[in-house]
């Protein structure tokens, strides 16, 4: 082959190939320009996440430390609260333990509540949270917070009318009193799905005045809720409880209980619907017996029936 045709050969390869790398380049500036369209809005999106997952995570953070500052504030100010309200009664250490719902005092009032079959344990626990609900109202609120309403009822329920059972149901219904007479409170206790046992309760204490006139003054303060007193007479369980208490004629005579009616000044034998804190003049609960069942009869419009 001539000299000169190999020159032209060469030429026009270099030419194809200086034409296919401008090709190449062009083609790749393409895709490269079409992978940042695609990619923009995907970084876009992800700076958007990202920077709500840090502002996120830095609110959770400041929420947290609010959170902390503010138990902290709240936990000192029950401390100070309980021990205004139970003045020497108790110790520092104990109102500190008191106002803090997570400390190891109230664990073990949970633990006692929910799972120990052990009567005299329950007594126990129980009677302590009978005198501090009574000395301080602060404590009263930290108890419903806890929500531990439910676990004394269901004390009220495991009785077996047994002498220790009973005790543990007088401590139980005491405590319920107490948290009954605060307004804040009464909303934790006034619960229907337990109106059955505190009848059955009734019924079954008429040879025990004590826990007779605490279940009685229990079921009054709850009875003065609308709802509540409708959905004890509507139950029939229920009204056959109330029969049979008031057919018990060891306890109730008809005669006693219509003189009882028709007096005026009958209310004032009534306990005090107030807190005992504020109570100076009337009984926390009932005094007697048949006192107590007229004026549960007469909350449930049960009186001739």
């Amino acid at each position: 082959m001539p000299s000169w045709k190999c020159s032209e050969e060469r030429k026009c390869f270099l030419h194809l190939r200086a034409a296919t790398i401008c090709l190449q380049i062009w083609w790749r500036n393409v895709r490269e320009t079409r992978k940042k369209k695609l990619r923009k809005p995907m970084v876009i999106r992800l700076q958007r996440r990202w920077r709500t997952v840090l502002l996120m995570k830095t609110q959770r953070d400041q929420y947290r430390n609010l959170r902390n500052a503010a138990l902290i504030i709240q936990r000192r100010w029950r401390a100070m609260k309980i021990g205004n309200e139970c003045g020497e009664a108790m110790h520092f250490q104990d109102v500190t333990k008191l106002a803090n719902s997570e400390s190891v005092y109230w664990k073990t009032i949970i633990i006692n509540l929910r799972n120990c079959d052990n009567v005299e344990v329950l007594d126990t626990c129980l009677n302590s949270l009978d005198i501090i609900t009574k000395l301080s109202p602060t404590v009263c609120i930290i108890l419903c917070e806890l929500n531990l309403g439910d676990d004394i009822y269901k004390t009220i329920e495991q009785n077996n009318r047994s002498q220790p059972w009973m005790q543990v149901c007088l401590q139980a219904c005491s405590i319920l009193i107490t948290l009954t007479k605060h307004d804040y409170a009464r909303r934790y206790t006034i619960k229907n799905k337990y109106a059955l046992a505190l009848m059955k309760l009734l019924n079954g204490s008429l040879k025990n005045k004590e826990v007779f006139l605490h279940c009685a003054t229990l079921i009054w303060l709850l009875s003065q809720n609308e709802d509540y007193s409708k959905a004890m007479v509507t139950c029939p369980q229920i009204n056959w409880h109330i029969k049979t208490t008031k057919n018990q004629q060891k306890i109730l005579k008809d005669d006693k209980v219509t003189k009882l009616q028709k007096l005026k000044d009958v209310e004032k034998l009534y306990p005090s619907c107030e807190p005992d804190r504020r109570n100076t003049q009337k009984p926390r609960i009932f005094t007697d017996m048949s006192i107590a069942i007229a004026a549960c009869q007469k909350n449930l419009n049960y009186v001739n029936s």
